[in-house]
Formats: structure tokens, sequence, C-alpha cells
């Protein structure tokens, strides 16, 4: 469809319009046809900060990293937008430092970014500080700490080990989400708050928010870490009995894991050999890690 497109463009006599060259430009990186993304933006005779962004997408589009870095420090004059895309380009491709450094020179430049990306690259590194100084950025701008935001810097505490700050920042917020609620549940159990956790999904479902899958898994790793087996097992079979979701890989490891704590090793087995779907390495290595810790006791 593209190549039509572009063939019914030349063929009307606006293949060297200005306007239209950009704009195949665009195209053809959202096709990750970098070639012809290339020889077109070679072609055009002039260049604006918008053409040279649409390349700069194309690049991260199709995972070449490093020449949309190369692209970005070749430009002449850089706008918002563009800091945002490349913020956003490095968290699409999992470097968050990158996206971290590329925060903190619009921050040192005096320059408002894209405040939800930099907080969301900070929580993946456990970059406490950096994300903080975005938090605080954020504010600074008299920025509306709406369900977006909020959440990101929920995350980014419960992440970096704040479980105080990120309870703080979720009450502060007007408005919360099954994202938010999830976040702050998986945030507060994977630091041992098991019961705190728990409490904050009752209170979730209570308030009309419907949990997903997602939300399961933070809850029966939850209850894995308590310890309490029995409660962990009917909200497995709540999942799927209540809220019709079917139980992914993920949600059986959890079950595995919350057997395994509890020394039910042989149940352990058991469910894993009954499992609906093909058990992958980290349920069975999961069962197995239980049973070297159950050994070791004896």
């Amino acid at each position: 469809m593209g190549m039509q497109v572009h063939g019914q463009v030349v063929k009307y006599g606006f293949g060297s319009d200005f306007h239209v060259q950009r704009s195949l430009v665009c195209m053809y990186g959202c096709l990750c046809d970098l070639m012809a993304a290339k020889c077109i933006f070679k072609m055009m005779g002039r260049f604006d900060v918008a053409s040279w962004t649409c390349m700069i997408k194309g690049y991260f589009k199709c995972g070449d990293v490093d020449s949309a870095r190369k692209l970005f420090d070749r430009m002449p004059v850089k706008n918002l937008v563009t800091w945002s895309t490349m913020i956003n380009g490095y968290l699409r491709n999992n470097c968050f430092d990158k996206a971290v450094e590329i925060f903190e020179i619009l921050i040192d430049e005096g320059l408002v970014a894209n405040e939800v990306g930099a907080v969301s690259a900070c929580a993946h590194l456990g970059a406490l500080a950096a994300g903080e100084k975005a938090y605080e950025h954020a504010i600074r701008i008299n920025l509306d700490l709406n369900v977006i935001l909020g959440t990101a810097i929920v995350d980014m505490y419960a992440r970096c080990g704040n479980v105080e700050k990120a309870v703080r920042v979720f009450e502060e917020m007007k408005e919360k989400d099954v994202i938010s609620w999830t976040s702050l549940i998986s945030g507060v159990a994977m630091h041992g708050y098991a019961e705190e956790a728990l409490e904050y999904f009752y209170v979730m479902v209570k308030n009309g928010i419907v949990p997903r899958d997602i939300t399961f898994t933070a809850v029966l790793k939850a209850y894995s870490h308590g310890g309490l087996v029995e409660k962990g097992q009917e909200i497995f079979e709540s999942m799927k009995r209540d809220y019709r979701l079917e139980p992914r890989l993920e949600h059986y490891g959890c079950m595995v894991d919350l057997l395994g704590r509890a020394g039910k090793l042989e149940e352990a087995e058991n469910f894993i050999l009954e499992m609906p779907i093909k058990p992958n390495a980290p349920v069975w290595g999961g069962s197995i890690a239980r049973s070297l810790q159950d050994s070791q006791k004896c």
C-alpha cells in the first residue's frame, strides 16, 4: 500500500514537494522501510524540525537506536516534540538509562520535557534521584497530577523502595484507574507489606474498579509473600469465576511460588502437572528452588 501511494504521488507530479516528501519519510519509517525513508530524506532540498523528527522516529521504530541518536545530535534545531520523541523512543527500546540522560540534559537546559516518560524510565532504572528531579520539575511548572503522571510517580517510588512516598502520592491523586491501583499494590507487596497490599486490593474492588490480569499477578504475589495459601487459592479461582479472566503463565507461576513458599512442595508439583498450559522454565525453576531451600533446612 505504501509503495502504491508513493507511486501515485510521483505520477501526479508531487514527488519533489517538500511536505509530501516529509510525509513519505514518516510513512516509510512507520513501515520500517529505512532504506526508502533514508533515500527520500537525503533527496529533500531542505529540512525542518518535523522532517528530522520523522526520520528519528523511523529509526526508533525499527530498533536502530544508535542511528536515531546520531541524527538527533546532528540536528541544528530541536523542539519539545523532538526531545519527547527521543525519550519515548529510548523507553520503547528498553534503553531506560538513555531516556534519563536525555531528560537530565533537558532539565539542565531549562526546557520542559515529557515528565511521564522520564519518571517511567527512572522507575525501571531504580534511579530515584533523577525521578524525583522529574517530579519536582512537574510541580514547578504546575503540571496537573493526573492519572498518567501520578501512576508513573507511584510506580517509581514503589520500585525504588520508598513505599511511604508511593502511598502519599497515590492518596494525593484525585483520579485513579486500575493501573494506578495495581502499581501501588504491586509496589507495596514487592517490599514485604503483604497485608497492606491486599487491603488496597479490597478497597479498589469496593470502589468499583474492576481488576485486570496484571492486578491479579500483583495480588497473588502479595499472598505468596504473606504465606496466605488458602486465600491465594481462593483469589486464583475468583479470577476465573467472578471476573472471567483466564489465568496466564505468570499467574500459574505465582501459585507455584505460593505453594512452594508454604512448604507444600508435592502440592506445587501436582499443580504444575495439572496446568492446562505448558509450564516454562521459570515455573519449574521456582519449584526446584523451593525444594532446594527445603532440603537445606533439614
